[in-house]
């Protein structure tokens, strides 16, 4: 089973994996430059990217929702309606 920080951690680690093949694909075709080497070269940077998203999500994720749980909910029909 698996907890709720490393549901997240993967949630951040699949969407940033996701976005830097999506640039690495974009930089490529935008510089006219061969997509293979293009992805090679960004090996190093994606694994820091990844990994550090990753922790990132593990760590501020729970404590974010808890915070933003004990926010005061807001009324937003009436401050629209009054203006």
């Amino acid at each position: 089973m698996m907890t709720e920080g490393l549901k997240y951690a993967t949630v951040g680690f699949l969407l940033t994996f996701a976005y830097d093949i999506i640039t690495n694909v974009a930089s490529a075709y935008t510089l006219g430059l061969p997509l293979i080497p293009v992805l090679v070269a960004g090996i190093p940077f994606s694994i820091l990217h990844e990994v550090s998203n990753a922790a990132f999500f593990f760590l501020g994720v729970t404590p974010l929702l808890r915070l933003i749980k004990k926010l005061p909910e807001s009324n937003m029909e009436t401050r629209v309606k009054s203006i």
